[in-house]
């Protein structure tokens, strides 16, 4: 029983983890995303940068800014407007994309979500409404793809934050990334392998007392 036991336990730590970049560590003044944060590279069709919420909305007056931040004060946000934006796993390495919390910069707008591998677009995808009011948040758990390409219905900028993931063959984060920039999230299976290991311990407690 307590092999068994171990071994969920083992299970439940490793399924557990997922990365959240939330773009603190940056230095939030408008500045391009470097490359290699936290595994990926950020301008392949559309320059995304970082910036402060609250500075940023007081300086363009677009509320978004500030209302996009879920966590810390950073939030990143694309250059280009209406134009797509592609986030790529650096080296073409695999991941898992969890989610994040997308918000427009001012008024509203619709977002497609699409999951690449190998720059083509996959038949992952997903659509969302967004305000400058507070984030929507999405959740896909996309696996097996490179990267994320994000299309806008109108020339407005978009901030995003608390972006989730999981890399599916190594470890979280990459050059310019400490790796462990936000807290783990629980996985669907991970939760599932706890109530098995609740169960269990159960079962055991009543075997003992028998």
């Amino acid at each position: 029983m307590k092999s068994v036991l171990f071994a969920l336990l083992l299970a439940f730590g490793a399924s557990a983890s997922a990365t959240v970049l939330t773009f603190d560590t940056l230095s939030g003044d408008f500045a391009d995303i470097p490359p290699g944060y936290g595994g990926f590279d950020w301008d392949i069709d559309t320059t995304v940068g970082t910036v402060n919420g609250a500075n940023a909305t007081a300086l363009t007056g677009a509320p978004g800014y500030a209302n996009g931040v879920t966590s810390g004060q950073n939030v990143a946000f694309n250059f280009g407007g209406g134009s797509p934006t592609t986030i790529q796993r650096s080296a073409g390495d695999l991941f898992t994309f969890n989610g994040g919390f997308f918000t427009s910069s001012e008024g509203s707008q619709v977002l497609t979500l699409f999951g690449l591998l190998n720059g083509v677009e996959q038949a992952l995808t997903t659509t969302l409404l967004i305000n400058d009011s507070g984030p929507t948040q999405v959740q896909v758990n996309w696996s097996g793809i490179d990267g994320v390409r994000i299309y806008s219905t109108v020339q407005l900028q978009w901030a995003v934050d608390d972006f989730t993931f999981q890399a599916d063959g190594g470890g979280p984060g990459g050059p310019g990334d400490p790796g462990t920039p936000g807290a783990p999230v629980p996985e669907p299976l991970s939760l599932s392998l706890m109530g098995l290991g609740l169960a269990a311990l159960g079962v055991a407690r009543r075997g003992r007392k028998g």
